[in-house]
C-alpha cells in the first residue's frame, strides 16, 4: 500500500478533476430508483498497471480451465484453482457491540480528519497545547476540541491544562493512521455508494470511483511506517544493478533504489498519465533522468509485444492480484514476467492475499474486512497465499523469503530465479 505502489486498481476511463454529480443514470427504469452520483477524484498519485476488463472480473469463480496461451503460443492450464474471497466460507467470530460499532463509525471519521489537519503528526512530536494545534491546522477552536474530546473518549489521547498528549493506545493508533486515510477519504465514495451498487443502479468504474488521491495517501503513510523498513532490509540482502517496478506511481521507489548507486538504473511501467508525469518531474528533481526511465503503458500490453533485457530486478507492489485477475492463469503470468524480463535474477512481489479468518477468533484485524468487502465490490477477486507460492514455483522461481509486510494478510516475497 506504498504510495508508488497498487491496490486493486481498475482504470475504466479518463479521470475528470474534483468531485461532481451527473445526471441520473439512464438504466433506471423506476422514478422509485435514486439518482446515482458519479464521483470523481484528482489525478491520481497511486500507481496503475494495468487495464483491466469488469468482464474478466466478474463470475462466481475462476476454475483451472481457464488457459492462458504459453510464450511458445501452446495453451497453458492453471494446476490450481483461484477461489475468489467471496466464495470461501466464513467463521462465525466474536461478535462486536452495536456501541463500539456505532461509536467506531464517528471515531475512524475524526482518526481521518485529525490526519488530513496534521493533529496526529503534531502529537507523534510530543504534548501540545490546544493553541498550537489551532493554529498549525487552521482549525475553528471548538470543533477542534470537539475532535479531540472525541479521541478522548475513546481512549487515544489526554487533555490536562489546555496540553494535548496520546496515550499508549494512541501511540499505537498514529502507526496505524495510513489506514484510516486509505478506508475514509479513499474508499470513501464506495460505502456510500454500497446500496446502489448492490442493486446495479450504480457501477463501480463509471458510475462510482474511488477517490485515488485519498487512497494513494493513505497508502504512502502505511508504507512509510510500517513497510518500508522491511522493504529496506529485504533489498538489503541482494545485489543488483538495474530495476523496473511495475505499476511505479511516483516513482519513489525507484529513485530510492538508484540514489547514492550511481551504477544502479531503473525502468517504470505505469498505466496512469498523471502519475507518470509526476514520477518523471522527481525523477528530474533527484537528477536521476539519465538512469531512470518512465514508461506510460499498460504492463498487460506490454508483455505482449516487447522484453525488456538487462533488468535484474522486478518489483511488484500490491498489483499482482489484477494480474492474476486479469488472465485468471497466475502461473502463466509468472512466466510471462520471466519472458518480458528475460535476464531477471530477481523478482519483488508484495501482495495482499486472502484473509485466514478462523485465526482471529477473539477480535478481528485492522484493515482485512474493509479490504475484502470494497474489492468484493470493485470485482476484484482476492486469492489465497498458497495460489502465488504454487504459481512462483511452476514458473521455476525460487521462494528466497516471505516477509509479513506491513498490513493484515499481506506478504513480501523475495524470488530468485531457478
Amino acid at each position: 500500500m506504498t504510495a508508488d505502489s497498487n491496490c486493486g486498481c481498475l482504470r475504466a476511463r479518463p479521470y475528470c478533476g474534483g468531485l461532481g454529480e451527473f445526471d441520473e443514470h439512464q438504466d433506471h427504469v423506476s422514478n422509485r430508483r435514486r439518482k446515482c452520483r458519479r464521483i470523481r477524484s484528482d489525478p491520481p498519485l497511486v500507481s496503475r498497471a494495468i487495464t483491466v476488463s469488469r468482464s474478466v472480473r466478474r463470475g462466481d469463480a475462476m476454475s483451472a480451465s481457464s488457459v492462458v496461451p504459453g510464450p511458445d503460443g501452446a495453451p497453458v492450464t492453471p494446476t490450481v484453482e483461484m477461489v475468489p474471497h467471496w466464495e470461501r466460507p466464513l467463521p462465525a467470530l466474536a461478535p462486536v457491540e452495536p456501541s463500539a460499532l456505532f461509536n467506531g463509525f464517528a471515531g475512524t471519521t475524526v482518526v481521518a480528519s485529525l490526519q488530513q489537519l496534521g493533529i496526529w503528526d503534531q502529537l507523534a512530536e510530543g504534548p501540545k497545547t490546544i493553541e498550537s494545534l489551532e493554529l498549525s491546522s487552521g482549525a475553528v477552536r471548538r470543533r477542534l476540541v470537539a475532535m479531540l474530546g472525541a479521541m478522548t473518549l475513546l481512549g487515544y489521547v489526554e487533555i490536562h491544562d489546555d496540553r494535548v498528549s496520546l496515550t499508549r493506545t494512541g501511540r499505537e493508533l498514529v502507526a496505524q493512521r495510513g489506514f484510516f486515510t486509505w478506508a475514509v477519504r479513499g474508499y470513501g465514495p464506495l460505502l456510500r455508494s454500497l446500496t446502489a451498487l448492490a442493486t446495479g443502479e450504480c457501477t463501480f468504474g463509471s458510475d462510482v470511483q474511488r477517490d485515488e488521491a485519498g487512497v494513494a495517501t493513505g497508502s504512502g503513510e502505511v508504507g512509510r511506517s510500517l513497510m518500508r523498513p522491511i522493504e529496506t532490509d529485504v533489498l538489503g540482502s541482494i545485489d543488483f544493478a538495474s530495476v523496473a517496478d511495475l505499476g511505479c506511481g511516483d516513482g519513489s521507489r525507484l529513485i530510492r533504489l538508484c540514489a547514492g548507486k550511481p551504477d544502479r538504473r531503473g525502468v517504470g511501467l505505469d498505466i496512469s498519465a498523471p502519475a507518470c508525469e509526476l514520477a518523471e518531474k522527481r525523477v528530474a528533481q533527484a537528477g536521476l533522468s539519465d538512469r531512470i526511465q518512465i514508461s506510460c503503458e499498460d504492463v498487460l500490453h506490454s508483455m505482449s509485444r516487447r522484453t525488456f533485457p538487462g533488468i535484474e530486478l522486478v518489483t511488484s507492489f500490491l498489483m499482482m492480484h489484477d494480474l492474476f485477475a486479469a488472465t485468471g492463469n497466475p502461473t502463466q503470468v509468472i512466466r510471462t514476467l520471466r519472458r518480458v524480463f528475460p535476464d531477471a535474477r530477481y523478482f519483488l512481489v508484495a501482495d495482499t492475499t486472502a484473509q485466514s479468518w478462523s485465526d482471529y477468533s477473539n477480535g478481528l484485524p485492522i484493515f482485512s474486512l474493509q479490504f475484502e468487502l470494497m474489492h468484493t465490490f470493485m470485482d476484484t477477486p482476492i486469492l489465497e497465499r498458497h495460489v502465488y507460492e504454487t504459481a512462483f514455483s511452476e514458473a521455476g522461481l525460487r521462494l528466497e523469503r516471505c516477509e509479513q509486510f506491513g498490513a493484515p494478510s499481506t506478504w513480501l516475497f523475495l524470488l530468485s530465479v531457478r
